[in-house]
């Protein structure tokens, strides 16, 4: 009937208005998606119905919001204020959907207009996730301050709150925060429960540890660096990764053995997640592990070489790239002689599974102005679901795609090991560039996932990185033609 429809419509309203704030920065929860699905299928029947009801516009608007399709959400939360302009919830997600837009006057007033309507936690919660958005992480940090004070044992509530604190560089802040994403159940990441102690840095005395990754491979790859430095203080290592990753990450110094996730655990006495280990060791923005720590199969170097051709300078060796001078990467007058012939690794897009892939992606047609740069030999690294790209775009005589040719990490620590260059988004063969010492150029969106900080060009967790920086939101064309004149300029 229209009563149950209408309730249904309204209970989803209010479940999916939790869930878009309580879908974590780090990664979407799929249960989350398949109520969006449900809700907008429920709002759908109720406006068939009746098209004036404010409830069911707001619904709709939070399922295409929570699905990516902000074209189709912002009209829709627009027409629920404008049906009801004293509904204080759809003006608070109207406004969340406006920072991600970058339509940030506009975005605040709608907050204005939601605190006057419905002030409280939840507000605080939304308002501080978009002001993340516009990359203002102090007053984010405000925001779920007050927030924490009505919900101090809010386990995603203090990891948002981590969040801003490490994209502000106060790490010291931020890593115990951090921490309380393993108590956090509104996520579809794997948190895990051991029995064993969790390692707080304390002396090891030859007892075994377990690091585990636990989240993305850009991760596991930016964290395996405090691998060998917790072999150093005295415990035997066991590290559990990815199977993708073990081949690569088994010639670390120090670890007893790496092995695939998914497994039978070996026998330990204390366990970490990798992304627990800054804090274990203090990490602050002066004192990162340094770069490079991973090496790359000398007999896959070489077949890589033979594949690939030589380039001017010839850079590559059979193991690791050999690089020096080159804290922000490459730059005019650090390249090779003539600068033609350029061998460019690209790598354009990210797991689409990350909520937030949407804006860190510039995609292969954001990339074209860095494609029509003349005398340099591109290689497309791209994996996964972003390959669909090479059919959308024009094809270019000096662009090969090595993407059915490479089997795992491995292969592509190999090929980057014979190239001049990687240009990347945030994703994780960008960490690996920058694990090798590999110059790297990485394309950031306007509000940057933590690790890259913000308003700098230089990386403290990869010395031959170059950060090129959005500066206004979704504008990939601006970025990519500072980086094509910046790959003209060099040498």
């Amino acid at each position: 009937t229209y009563d149950s429809v209408l309730g249904a419509a309204t209970a989803k309203a209010k479940r999916l208005s939790a869930d878009a704030v309580s879908a974590r920065i780090g990664g979407a929860n799929l249960d989350t998606l398949g109520r969006a699905a449900a809700g907008e299928a429920g709002a759908r029947r109720a406006l068939a119905v009746r098209g004036d009801l404010a409830a069911a516009w707001m619904v709709l608007g939070s399922a295409f919001s929570l699905t990516n399709r902000w074209d189709e959400a912002e009209p829709a939360y627009r027409k629920a204020v404008d049906l009801n302009p004293r509904y204080g919830e759809a003006w608070e997600n109207w406004g969340a959907l406006l920072a991600k837009l970058g339509r940030f006057a506009e975005a605040l007033a709608a907050f204005d207009q939601a605190e006057a309507l419905r002030p409280g936690a939840l507000l605080c919660v939304t308002r501080g996730i978009a002001k993340l958005a516009m990359a203002r992480p102090l007053e984010a940090v405000a925001d779920f301050d007050r927030a924490l004070a009505a919900r101090p044992n809010d386990a995603g509530l203090h990891w948002n709150r981590g969040f801003a604190q490490l994209l502000a560089g106060n790490w010291a802040e931020g890593w115990p925060e951090i921490d309380w994403r393993r108590f956090e159940v509104n996520t579809a990441l794997p948190w895990r429960a051991f029995p064993q102690p969790t390692w707080r840095g304390e002396d090891l005395a030859g007892r075994r540890i377990l690091l585990h990754a636990e989240q993305g491979f850009g991760d596991t790859l930016q964290f395996a660096r405090y691998a060998p430095l917790v072999a150093a203080q005295g415990g035997r290592v066991l590290l559990e990764v990815q199977p993708p990753l073990v081949s690569l990450l088994s010639g670390l110094p120090g670890v007893e053995r790496v092995f695939a996730r998914g497994g039978p655990l070996p026998e330990f006495d204390l366990e970490c997640p990798l992304m627990s280990l800054p804090r274990a060791f203090g990490t602050a923005v002066d004192s990162v592990p340094p770069a490079p720590y991973l090496t790359p199969d000398p007999a896959r170097v070489r077949r890589w070489r033979e594949r690939i051709g030589a380039g001017p300078g010839e850079t590559a060796r059979d193991g690791a790239p050999e690089r020096t001078g080159e804290a922000a990467g490459p730059g005019p007058g650090t390249g090779p002689e003539t600068g033609r012939g350029l061998r460019v690794g690209l790598v354009w897009a990210g797991n689409p599974r990350f909520q937030g892939d949407r804006l860190r992606s510039p995609r292969l047609d954001g990339m074209l102005p860095v494609l029509g740069v003349p005398g340099v030999r591109f290689f497309g690294l791209q994996m996964g679901p972003g390959r669909s790209d090479l059919g959308l775009v024009p094809g270019f005589a000096d662009f090969t795609d090595l993407g059915p040719e490479i089997a795992d990490f491995t292969d592509t620590a190999a090929i980057m090991a014979n190239l001049d260059l990687v240009i990347s988004s945030c994703t994780g063969p960008a960490h690996l560039a920058g694990a090798l010492g590999v110059p790297l150029w990485v394309m950031l969106p306007f509000s940057p996932d933590w690790r890259w900080l913000l308003e700098r060009e230089d990386s403290p967790w990869y010395p031959t990185a170059r950060l090129f920086r959005q500066r206004r939101v979704g504008d990939w064309a601006e970025v990519a033609t500072r980086v094509a004149r910046a790959l003209q300029g060099w040498g």
